[in-house]
């Protein structure tokens, strides 16, 4: 299998990092989280003007009609960067859910809001008692004379606090963890009965958790069909675990950069410490764990264009799966490589800096810390080993 990538997706690539170099390089991340939000999304509209918010949409609507590969492209030189603007949860799930389920007559102006840098998104999807289940639904949504009524409470939403529009699943029908019976929504973040705790994550990105309280949304507000939003909710979901898995492998390569360069210039007993054999190894046992999850990184990236041609293929973006066995067992188990091998380049990263990796002012901290959070993110190490065991074992009978 030819796994070089095109022409274009080369030039692609090279542009994209070397914006970021010129840009965004890795070290204005301190200065960036200290800048107050206006300054921050600055960024944002220079991503419009370049046509990276418009990247998985199709050229009907605006976009640049590429697809999973360009965006993952794209993440693994976010990750270098240590991105901070919401282009994960506004671009890759939000807009991939208005992409397979927003069929209104509003569709193109939402899609364009997001294109040309005049919104973002945020997710509101996870539950207290969830615990990665996105079919556990407790928030509800009821049906009245003009539209709907949303109570209930979401926790942990990237990009909850500053997003002007909020994606919102609420249960409109069913108990509390059946798949059907899920309906989207698409709320404005200033609704009357809406309220959001911000607090700062892990990694210095933004979360919070939202409340609902007697919100009203029209009609209109429904995102695809009503109590047919997980199916949608799923894909984009495990668009967004790829997509951020990329991140991960972005920030790898970036900390293997950052340790051998540290090792070829920090002198220990009058040499050089990359000369040590046993830092050597180390550092070959970082390149491999980077080597491992970028392979399933593009088995999984195959799995999804696949999937995803097929539904363009058919002229029904909707239609598109990627439920089936081989798509669902690729992104566990490259899920599970990025949570094991951000642990261990992360650590080993850190220990060969010495103390001074631990500081604030030193950036592999800071790579650890996102990797720690993305291992955290559509679910960790355990929940997708055990999902992993379990589409095996159904497989073999």
């Amino acid at each position: 299998m030819d796994f070089d990538f095109t022409h274009e997706q080369q030039l692609f690539n090279e542009s994209a990092q070397r914006f970021m170099r010129e840009q965004h390089a890795y070290q204005r991340h301190l200065q960036r989280q200290a800048e107050p939000e206006a300054s921050r999304m600055a960024i944002w509209k220079k991503f419009a003007a370049l046509g990276w918010l418009g990247l998985p949409f199709s050229e009907a609507d605006g976009g640049l009609g590429c697809g999973v590969i360009e965006t993952m492209l794209l993440m693994q030189t976010f990750g270098r960067s240590l991105v901070t603007a919401p282009y994960l949860t506004s671009i890759v799930i939000g807009g991939e859910i208005l992409r397979r389920g927003d069929t209104s007559i509003y569709r193109r102006t939402r899609i364009t809001e997001l294109i040309n840098g005049e919104t973002t998104l945020a997710v509101a999807h996870a539950e207290m008692a969830a615990r990665y289940n996105l079919a556990m639904t407790e928030t509800k949504a009821e049906r009245t004379s003009s539209g709907w009524v949303i109570n209930g409470k979401k926790c942990v939403v990237l990009n909850g606090q500053q997003a002007p529009q909020l994606i919102v699943s609420a249960r409109t029908s069913g108990p509390v963890q059946a798949r059907q019976g899920i309906t989207l929504f698409l709320v404005p973040a200033d609704a009357a009965g809406i309220t959001r705790s911000a607090y700062p994550l892990l990694d210095g990105s933004d979360g919070a958790d939202i409340r609902f309280n007697q919100v009203t949304v029209n009609s209109s507000a429904v995102i695809g069909e009503i109590d047919e939003g997980l199916p949608i909710l799923e894909a984009s979901i495990d668009l967004g675990l790829a997509a951020v898995s990329a991140e991960a492998v972005g920030i790898m390569d970036a900390l293997i950069e950052q340790t051998i360069a540290h090792c070829q210039t920090r002198v220990q007993f009058g040499q050089p410490i990359g000369q040590f054999q046993v830092l050597q190894h180390r550092l070959v046992d970082m390149f491999m764990e980077a080597e491992q999850t970028r392979s399933l990184l593009y088995l999984a990236t195959i799995r999804l264009l696949e999937a995803d041609e097929s539904a363009v293929a058919t002229a029904n973006i909707q239609s598109g799966n990627f439920q089936s066995a081989d798509i669902q067992s690729a992104l566990a188990a490259l899920k599970v490589q990025v949570g094991k091998a951000g642990r261990l380049i992360g650590q080993e990263a850190i220990q060969m800096h010495g103390g001074m990796g631990m500081s604030n002012e030193v950036i592999v901290g800071h790579y650890f810390k996102r990797l720690t959070m993305i291992d955290a993110l559509f679910g960790n190490v355990d929940f997708h080993l055990k999902k992993f065991g379990a589409i095996q074992t159904s497989k073999s009978y």
